[in-house]
């Protein structure tokens, strides 16, 4: 038989409604097995958790001070709630059901033994790498294959979706097609895919698991996001922008297509584009991130466990398992006083008319009045945060019912400045929390500290707690029962004023708060891809382009823009008013204000530092954005009405 007549014969094998089912249901069997095995083993009790219950049997029976039962409590409770994490199938189990349904979807669009074949190739190539000793190629090779494998599979699926009647899914179709044909789209869909295979091997492996596990999703998610958006304005832009110039689009002005439908198709297409391609990278990221998670952390020759049959909780894996791989929320203290405060508005006054003294315009514009209003509120505000030796300076912190209602276990977060921050030079702190005093902590300066803390009895029914915090070490005196002192440090020592000092509490899963991300990453890629069709219906692709891409970096950018026009003044150091520094301002001010709800929308850091991405918060701000999506699609919408596309020429 010849070597096309064979093939012929199993491409009618992968496609007939047998294979189809048998397949399927291997692969259905096959997962179900996995994910149970998973679960099973998930549920039985490991060797940290049975040294954890060892170590509660033990202390129970010791005669421990409130202090030292305090600390014990506390970290045994963030122990069991990281070893519970950390073991946790869910996210696994949801990884091998995606593998599974990617896996239907091949097998019903008829290439199951195709990607079969792509496997044992993949297989075939990294195993001789490997016995070579080319690890990294080995695995940047299956990982390229593996990619690859699932966006050619959603892509089918995708096409297969949108391939109902009507101009709208004609245009999107007819986009997916260009995505694969144009060279444009082609190179950022392979350097994606390449950039993301290699991505874990760049990941150095002598640094502690936390810094790792941060810096891939970083790069993975962040530089994913910003790939595909390059992609989206230059794609969408070119497509359109071409076919007028090429007068290809003579062939569906021609056709009964109108101006909205042949818009709306474009950015469907390319919005079914983004999210296949989302799907592929973040899937990747996850499982990925998953896998490191369960690798031994800096301390640990095996997850949870220190040593041959010792299991402790190291502080790479403490960090690891409720700063990062976690939804947090944060709760930073309530401020000494508010801003419309009598005292303080009067000591504004006084400030403001002993500067004019010196200069009779300071202060004038209501925006500069404002701007040193806010200015002087956070000196008042970071004064309060400075601890002279010896001395106790209290913090309150409201907004905590949810971490009572779950009964979380609150993290304290610090960082201590004083003096040049000496690397070599270390702090006695003593914090006392609700009432209970906790063992003095050694620290060094100018880094962050996270300290674990038995909360949840600690809250008030108001949702608040305070924090005493003393400038050096709490001691004990034996005469009187129950006097104490303090040794103070050397110097004053002051809250950092950026995320100084900060409570949080985990408020839900690391899955969750990644889909989250992705759905808020996609929303954004939206707003680009009909930002990209718009500029190009009435533009040329260089100028489309330049449009853009300014539109796309100051939205970006809109945050650092905002900040940056407080400082910027239409009479600098009291001198006489300047008019084009008035046009600059307006014009950052309108700029700042359209794109403040794009550019405010940064999931990736939040995701990164572990933070909950609640979307009650963030509602308004993608409503937004949404809104202007809309926008931007009337102005293509009616572009597009008053252009004589398909005008005979006569030639």
């Amino acid at each position: 038989m010849r070597p096309r007549d064979f093939l012929a014969r199993l491409n009618r094998l992968q496609r007939s409604m047998p294979f189809k089912i048998i397949a399927s249901i291997v692969i259905l069997a096959a997962a179900v097995v996995w994910i149970s095995t998973i679960i099973l083993r998930a549920n039985a009790p490991s060797e940290f958790e049975r040294a954890l219950s060892q170590a509660g049997a033990a202390a129970q029976s010791a005669q421990l001070s409130p202090e030292e039962r305090a600390e014990f409590d506390a970290v045994r409770g963030i122990a069991g709630q990281i070893a519970r994490a950390s073991g946790d199938p869910t996210s696994l189990s949801l990884g091998i059901a995606a593998g599974a349904a990617v896996a239907l979807v091949t097998v019903w669009l008829g290439l199951g033994l195709t990607y079969l074949a792509l496997l044992a190739l993949a297989i075939g190539l990294a195993w001789p790498m490997s016995r070579l000793g080319w690890l990294t190629l080995a695995r940047v090779t299956v990982g390229v294959v593996a990619l690859s494998a699932a966006f050619g599979a959603l892509m089918e699926a995708l096409k297969a979706i949108l391939s109902g009647p009507g101009p709208v899914r004609a245009v999107a179709r007819n986009m997916l097609a260009e995505a694969i044909r144009m060279k444009v789209a082609l190179i950022f869909i392979v350097v994606l895919i390449l950039g993301l295979a290699y991505l874990p091997e760049s990941l150095a492996t002598n640094t502690p698991l936390r810094y790792r596990v941060q810096s891939f999703l970083q790069y993975g998610t962040g530089g994913s996001f910003w790939i595909v958006a390059l992609l989206t304005l230059f794609f969408t832009i070119a497509s359109v922008a071409f076919e007028q110039r090429d007068k290809q689009i003579w062939q569906t002005a021609t056709k009964p297509v109108s101006a909205w439908q042949y818009v709306l198709g474009k950015w469907v297409g390319m919005v079914g584009l983004n999210a296949v391609l989302l799907l592929v990278c973040c899937a990747g990221v996850f499982l990925f991130t998953e896998h490191l998670r369960r690798q031994p952390a800096q301390g640990e020759v095996a997850r949870l466990m220190t040593g041959e049959g010792t299991a402790d909780l190291t502080e790479d894996r403490r960090l690891l398992e409720t700063q990062v791989l976690t939804a947090r929320v944060a709760v930073e203290p309530d401020p000494p006083f508010a801003k419309n405060d009598p005292s303080f508005q009067d000591a504004v006054k006084l400030y403001i008319e002993d500067k004019r003294k010196a200069e009779p315009m300071f202060a004038v514009e209501p925006e500069m009045r404002e701007f040193v209003i806010a200015d002087l509120y956070k000196s008042a505000v970071g004064a309060a945060r400075v601890v002279e030796p010896g001395q106790r300076a209290a913090f309150i912190f409201s907004g905590l019912h949810e971490a009572k209602r779950l009964n979380r276990m609150l993290t304290l977060r610090y960082k201590i400045d004083a003096g040049a921050n000496e690397p070599n030079t270390t702090f006695r702190v003593t914090f006392v929390f609700g009432g209970l005093r906790l063992p003095t902590q050694v620290v060094g300066l100018g880094t962050m500290q996270t300290l674990t803390i038995p909360a949840p009895n600690l809250i008030n029914e108001d949702g608040r707690v305070e924090l005493g915090v003393f400038n050096g070490e709490l001691v004990d005196l034996p005469d009187p029962p129950g006097a104490i002192a303090i040794q103070p440090n050397s110097a004053t020592m002051a809250f950092s004023p950026k995320e100084g000092i900060e409570l949080s509490y985990s408020a839900g899963s690391f899955a969750g708060n990644f889909a989250r991300v992705v759905a808020v990453l996609w929303i954004k890629l939206a707003f680009l891809a009909m930002l990209g069709v718009a500029c190009a219906t009435f533009l040329s692709f260089p100028v489309a382009c330049l449009v853009a891409f300014a539109v796309f970096f100051a939205a970006e950018g809109a945050s650092f823009l905002s900040l940056s026009l407080e400082y910027y003044d239409a009479a600098p150091q009291g001198r006489e008013i300047e008019p084009y520094r008035v046009v600059v301002r307006a014009i950052g001010l309108v700029v700042a204000w359209a794109l403040h709800p794009y550019g405010t929308l940064q999931p990736t850091g939040r995701l990164v530092d572990g933070k909950l991405l609640d979307l009650a918060q963030i509602g308004g701000k993608t409503a937004l954005v949404a809104a202007w999506t809309g926008i931007l699609y009337l102005v293509g919408v009616l572009v597009f009405r008053r252009r004589e596309l398909a005008t005979y020429s006569g030639h």
